[in-house]
């Protein structure tokens, strides 16, 4: 038997020798009725999938109950239902191959893969995929602001959370990352992180729509975000005779303060 476990399924000690795919592809997409899809199943490959002008054959019937989109693309009177060909642009091969492997359970979620797997869970609306690769980047993966991006950006809000939980409780530790990104940090991630980013750099403005690391403003935001605010200095006044200055210092640095 295969048996519904959460967000996925797994194998038990009688399970028939069926395509794991098929399991998924159950699991994948709440809104997908098998209803007008029989008789249309073959064993072999039915369907060419052309990426990087090369042709990987693959079976429409997992590809229809997976995702809503390949369904549309196949059920409708379009070019790809007529000629039984479905040309991917802009992907890569590689990461299709790997995208039907993992439909076909032939292959697992990784570190290496599971990013841009995520991305086409969610351009091709795969939601037990989706949900998958979000709870293996949660589990596997490290907080970072290129982590909260790409959950913002594709859809996964518990990652999301996760990451902006972490990046809030200590912005200064992310500033230099985000200075990095420049202006490859949308305006949707900035608008998450830009209270904690004025209460570290103790301003209170509102943002501009525009702005981002890589804007104009940005080296000095940052700079007032790693350097010490008078109100802080004033506090520790006690430590800056000669014969603290190190106890100062490792203060500081414990702050992820610049000196």
């Amino acid at each position: 038997a295969i048996l519904a476990r959460g967000s996925g399924w797994h194998r038990t000690a009688d399970s028939p020798d069926v395509s794991p795919a098929i399991c998924l592809a159950t699991m994948a997409s709440t809104n997908n009725p098998s209803s007008g899809l029989e008789g249309r199943y073959s064993e072999e490959p039915d369907l060419r999938i052309i990426v990087e002008g090369q042709t990987v054959w693959a079976h429409s019937q997992i590809l229809m109950q997976a995702s809503p989109v390949f369904r549309k693309l196949l059920l409708t009177k379009m070019e790809e239902s007529i000629h039984g060909k479905v040309e991917l642009v802009d992907k890569s091969k590689d990461e299709f191959d790997v995208f039907w492997d993992v439909l076909r359970y032939r292959s697992c979620l990784t570190k290496e893969n599971v990013k841009f797997l995520s991305v086409w869970a969610h351009e091709y609306d795969i939601e037990g995929l989706h949900k998958m690769c979000e709870d293996y980047l949660i589990s596997s993966m490290e907080v970072s602001v290129a982590g909260l991006e790409h959950a913002i950006k594709y859809n996964l809000p518990d990652r999301a959370a996760q990451c902006l939980d972490v990046i809030s409780a200590d912005i200064r530790e992310h500033i230099e990352e985000l200075t990095l990104l420049g202006s490859a940090v949308s305006a949707e991630t900035m608008h998450q992180l830009w209270p904690f980013i004025c209460k570290a750099a103790d301003v209170d403005a509102e943002m501009l729509d525009d702005f981002s690391p890589g804007h104009v403003m940005w080296p000095f935001l940052a700079k007032a975000v790693v350097s010490v605010p008078l109100a802080v200095l004033a506090k520790w006044s006690k430590f800056l005779s000669a014969n603290s200055r190190d106890v100062l210092e490792d203060r500081l640095k414990a702050d992820n303060f610049k000196l």
